[in-house]
C-alpha cells in the first residue's frame, strides 16, 4: 500500500474516533442536564417540631428538649435558633447552649431538616435563664413592721443575712462589733435582714425590743419560711453577703471582724 493512502486511512480512523467520542460526551451531557430521566429529587420538608422545653442547667448553660420530627424519608438533623438567629445542629431530640450569661433570658426554636436540605417549620418559642449554682435560695418572710420581705425582689443589690436569735450572747456581741457598723457604714450600699432561728421560743415583740437595745434600722423577722434550713444554717451567727447577681459570695459561721466584713463587700460592691 503506498505510503499516501495509509496515511490517508490513519487521519481518517482518527477523526471516526473522535467523533465517537463527542457523541459519548453529548451523550452523557444531555443525560446529566436531563435529557433523560433520572431519579426525582426529594422536596418534602419534615414535620414541624413539637414539645420544646428550655431548661435551667446553670452556670452559664440551659438545656433543651423536643419531640422527634418525621420525614417522608429520614430527619438527619435538628436546627437550633436562639434569638431568631441560626446557633447550633444537633442529631438528636437535645442540646446543651453554654457559654450564656447568668440571668439573662435567651429564646429557641427548633427546625428538622432533611438529608436534601429540606427545614420544617420551625417549633414555637421557648426561653430559660441559666441562673449561678451559688444562687441564693429564695425565701419570704414578714419583718416586725409587718412589711413582706422577698428574697428575690432584692436581686440587683447587695444583701447581707444575720442568722442569729435575741438570747445569744455571741449575736448580742455581733451587734456591737460589726452589725451596727456595718449599718453605720454602708447605709444605701448593702441591705441587711436579721432572721431570728429560734422562731418558737421568740415573739416579734422580743425581736422590736432587741432592736431597741442596740439602734438597729434594718428589718428583723422570725424564721416561719425555714429559711435557716435552706441556708444550712447550725450556728449564731451566722452571715451570707450576697452580690447583686443574688449570689452567695460570702459567708461566715460565728462573729466575725468588722474588717473581715468590710473587706468583703468592698470585693463586690
Amino acid at each position: 500500500m503506498e505510503p499516501g493512502v495509509r496515511r490517508a486511512k490513519v487521519i481518517a480512523a482518527i477523526l471516526l474516533a473522535a467523533v465517537l467520542l463527542s457523541v459519548a460526551a453529548i451523550g452523557a451531557y444531555l443525560y446529566l442536564r436531563g435529557g433523560t430521566p433520572g431519579p426525582s429529587r426529594d422536596t418534602t420538608p419534615p414535620s414541624r417540631v413539637t414539645g420544646l422545653t428550655v431548661t435551667d442547667a446553670h452556670d452559664g448553660h440551659l438545656n433543651l428538649a423536643w419531640n422527634p420530627a418525621a420525614d417522608n424519608v429520614a430527619v438527619v438533623a435538628y436546627r437550633i435558633y436562639r434569638n431568631g438567629t441560626r446557633w447550633a445542629e444537633s442529631g438528636n431530640t437535645s442540646f446543651m447552649d453554654a457559654g450564656l450569661q447568668n440571668m439573662v433570658a435567651y429564646t429557641y426554636a427548633v427546625a428538622a431538616t432533611d438529608a436534601a436540605g429540606n427545614e420544617g417549620a420551625r417549633s414555637d418559642p421557648a426561653s430559660g435563664t441559666p441562673t449561678s449554682s451559688t444562687l441564693a435560695p429564695d425565701f419570704t418572710v414578714t419583718d416586725t413592721e409587718g412589711s413582706v420581705v422577698h428574697l428575690r425582689d432584692l436581686m440587683g443589690q447587695i444583701v447581707y443575712l444575720d442568722f442569729m436569735f435575741t438570747q445569744c450572747i455571741h449575736c448580742q456581741r455581733a451587734m456591737e462589733e460589726y452589725l451596727v457598723p456595718l449599718q453605720a457604714n454602708y447605709s444605701g450600699e448593702v441591705v441587711m435582714l436579721s432572721i431570728s432561728v429560734s422562731w418558737r421560743n421568740e415573739t416579734l415583740q422580743d425581736l422590736i425590743a432587741f432592736k431597741s437595745t442596740y439602734g438597729a434600722s434594718w428589718p428583723f423577722a422570725l424564721d416561719t419560711d425555714n429559711v435557716s434550713a435552706r441556708y444550712s444554717v447550725t450556728a449564731s451567727p451566722t452571715g451570707f453577703l450576697l452580690n447583686r447577681q443574688g449570689e452567695i459570695a460570702y459567708h461566715h459561721v460565728g462573729r466575725i471582724s468588722y474588717a473581715v466584713l468590710a473587706a468583703e463587700l468592698e470585693r463586690i460592691l
